[in-house]
């Protein structure tokens, strides 16, 4: 997998961008995905449309087709991978969903929305064409940031108390002290964070929560009883309980999982 920083011009809007080859032999072909706070935009180019199910047993799942966007995750989900077509990607920051995709980040949260129908078929099967015809890898990267380029306009991405908020919840503050710092009422606050990161100020935290105990258990330097703690859980039983209600597996299963990359494990 190629992944890199974007283009200086994308940095107020995209995380970074990807390229991702088929599965290698041997490989089920498909990945557990794992819940994320970041919306992404991909592009499969050649071979089947992208595929994801909510779980193992779903064998019907969902095609939205070959270029999607993908909201906030709350759960994880398969993604089915393809032999014969790479992926191509980015993963968008905080608010700029809404840009790119001319709706609201919270409309998207767990879902995956065929790309044509927020940019027009017109406007998607042309980003495509122009991807497969790329001649390289780092060609195809560069082709997906003027696209990008192309759709975002010049203007803040956040609303400064949305970035607030942003900044003061992965310091584990209460959302509530959060919110009385900022001036605004409860409910706008929450109607502004959610528009804009797409998921509400506790379940974002949530995610975070869950993805800071994963990167422990990949470093692999926190003992088992100690994790819960470090990660921001009441308890041990607490932390059990949620890790299995947000990824579907326990923490033990985790452990001994194939990593493929942050984020994804062998299904």
């Amino acid at each position: 997998m190629l992944t890199r920083l974007p283009h200086p011009s994308l940095a107020p809007f995209v995380a970074r961008v990807w390229l991702a080859s088929g599965p290698a032999d041997g490989d089920t072909g498909r990945e557990r995905m794992l819940p994320d706070t970041a919306m992404h935009v991909a592009f499969r180019l050649g071979g089947p449309p992208f595929r994801f199910s909510e779980g193992p047993e779903d064998r019907v799942g969902e095609t939205p087709g070959h270029a999607v966007a993908a909201g906030p995750r709350t759960r994880s989900y398969i993604k089915s991978l393809s032999r014969s077509g790479a992926s191509v990607g980015a993963l968008l920051k905080p608010g700029a969903g809404e840009l790119l995709f001319g709706v609201p980040n919270a409309a998207l949260a767990n879902r995956h929305v065929p790309l044509e129908l927020l940019w027009g078929r017109a406007a998607t099967e042309q980003a495509l064409e122009r991807l497969c015809e790329a001649a390289s890898d780092e060609e195809r990267l560069a082709v997906l940031e003027n696209v990008l380029l192309a759709r975002l306009p010049l203007r803040p991405v956040l609303h400064p108390v949305v970035a607030y908020g942003l900044r003061e919840l992965p310091l584990r503050r209460r959302v509530t002290d959060v919110v009385e710092r900022t001036g605004y009422s409860h409910r706008r606050f929450i109607a502004l964070f959610e528009r804009q990161v797409g998921l509400s100020p506790k379940r974002y935290s949530r995610v975070r929560r869950f993805r800071q105990a994963t990167d422990l258990l990949d470093r692999g330097d926190v003992p088992s009883s100690a994790l819960a703690v470090f990660a921001g859980y009441s308890d041990q039983a607490h932390f059990q309980r949620e890790f299995r209600a947000i990824a579907g597996i326990t923490p033990g299963v985790y452990r001994t999982s194939v990593l493929k990359r942050p984020g994804h494990l062998a299904a």
